[in-house]
């Protein structure tokens, strides 16, 4: 219902890249916002980021934040999909949303495991090595706290995303950042 539409890459499971293109121009302009329609215009580049979570609502309290029960997510067809997610308010580049997603654990990395068999990539890729948000700098490091476990580097500066993912001996390097 927004314009675009998306393409999944299986990674190590139960990573993976969600690559977004516009599919509905007109819907797309419509609906979204002109910094979001500026970055899609010039193409290429990290948009967002997600960290799966088996808790949603231990993450919200830790934040001390809540999503809005009166605003659920829905598809074009009206179905809820079947995850939960809470993002910060605004359009904050650099900064993950938190996803919960219905299935069980094991069901879901079997479901990643599965997917990652059918595509048969030519090279194996690993997982993400790690990701560096930049922007405001505390304000990051308490976002993100619910994670800290992970390899998330901040930095302060103009906000931006920056990722590393392996593909066999190699990092492939990702990033906000489109000349």
């Amino acid at each position: 219902g927004d314009g675009i539409a998306n393409l999944i890459v299986p990674l190590e499971p139960p990573q993976y890249l969600e690559l977004l293109y516009i599919h509905d121009e007109a819907t797309f302009r419509a609906r979204a916002s002109s910094s979001l329609v500026e970055r899609m215009e010039r193409g290429g580049g990290l948009e967002s980021w997600a960290l799966r979570t088996w808790d949603l609502a231990a993450v919200e309290r830790q934040l001390g934040r809540e999503r809005d029960p009166i605003d659920p997510d829905y598809y074009a067809d009206g179905s809820q999909p079947p995850w939960r997610y809470l993002s910060k308010p605004g359009e904050l580049l650099g900064y993950p949303f938190y996803i919960e997603y219905a299935s069980p654990p094991e069901q879901r990395l079997e479901c990643w495991r599965e997917r990652l068999r059918e595509v048969g990539h030519r090279v194996q890729p690993g997982g993400i090595e790690w990701i560096e948000a930049v922007g405001d700098e505390a304000d990051l490091l308490e976002w993100v706290a619910p994670a800290r476990h992970l390899d998330i580097r901040i930095r302060a500066g103009k906000p931006a995303l920056r990722a590393a993912v392996r593909v066999g001996e190699r990092l492939l390097m990702l990033s906000s950042d489109v000349s």
